[in-house]
């Protein structure tokens, strides 16, 4: 329901809301749920804090995307990583998404918005032969979704 909200809310009020919203520790609150929670609590906090900038979201958010058993969890990190500008490099993303058993299509929207950032890096990794072909594949949508036409050989 957080994020809903802050969807509604934008410019200086938006900036208000989470200055309350830190006020009353509700960041602090979020990232503690990330350890201590079940499972679906765990990733709708993950999901939340993308909307908590600070340093200590981005150290609590990448120790989860890293450490955590639970791949639907690391993916939540994953995204409010790059929402919060703090993506992980895609060659951690393909590595994760090559070693984990989730759905790779799940990864799909990750790989799109990384490739639209990071153009070059999603080249360099569809060239990479060691890249499985479903990974590639992948990457070939997401740059295909880019629009950019240097993409194209």
């Amino acid at each position: 329901a957080l994020l809903e909200t802050m969807a509604l809310v934008r410019g200086p009020d938006r900036q208000r809301l989470i200055q309350a919203l830190e006020a009353l520790s509700i960041d602090s609150r979020l990232r503690s749920r990330l350890f201590t929670h079940d499972a679906p609590g765990r990733i709708a906090s993950a999901e939340a804090l993308s909307a908590f900038p600070s340093r200590a979201t981005v150290a609590a958010l990448e120790s989860v995307w890293r450490r955590s058993r639970d791949p639907a969890l690391r993916l939540a990190a994953i995204r409010s990583l790059i929402e919060l500008g703090e993506a992980p490099t895609l060659r951690d993303v393909l590595g994760e998404l090559e070693s984990t058993g989730v759905d790779s299509l799940t990864f799909l929207p990750v790989l799109r918005r990384l490739a639209l950032d990071r153009p070059a890096a999603a080249i360099e990794e569809i060239a990479n032969p060691e890249r499985s072909p479903a990974v590639r594949a992948m990457l070939a949508d997401a740059l295909g979704a880019t629009g950019d036409y240097a993409v194209l050989p």
